[in-house]
């Protein structure tokens, strides 16, 4: 018997009834499978709305910070091609990088001046908590469905 909690079970149950087994084994998701799973946390989707637009406003405003930092400091500094950021947002990382100045290969090429990239890691995911147990679980599964 499996050890994750309920709410593990319950959502996986929801979430199975959104899939689709495609052919190659390739799994669709219906679009709307994790938005059906807020209910039971007493969750609403406008909350769910206004904590990611508020993250997207996070990401441009440390790119606009960092690259008129690094904007600046590039100038001064003519041997420093790339700065870049990272922060925490609880178990988030959201990272920025500021290029001096980047070429794109196509065509002709081109080349553009000051480059930002950024990137929202979300870090639920480690070997720990809920998610360990339901590894531990799939292992147990599939070496009983899979092995000789």
């Amino acid at each position: 018997m499996s050890d994750f909690n309920q709410n593990v079970r319950e959502i996986a149950d929801m979430l199975k009834k959104g899939m689709k087994v495609e052919d190659g084994g390739v799994v669709t998701l219906d679009p709307k499978a994790y938005e059906e799973t807020l209910d039971m946390a007493g969750i609403k989707l406008a909350d769910i709305k206004k904590v990611q637009d508020h993250r997207d406003l996070i990401v441009a405003g440390q790119g606009l910070a960092l690259g008129e930092l690094g904007t600046e400091y590039m100038k001064k500094h003519k041997k420093v091609d790339t700065m870049s950021v990272e922060g925490k947002l609880h178990k988030d990382v959201i990272g920025s990088t500021f290029q001096r100045e980047k070429h794109y290969p196509m065509g002709e090429g081109l080349t553009k001046y000051g480059v930002l990239s950024s990137k929202v890691q979300a870090n639920g995911a480690g070997n720990k908590g809920q998610l360990k147990k339901v590894r531990a679980h799939l292992n147990t599964l599939a070496e009983q469905a899979f092995c000789k």
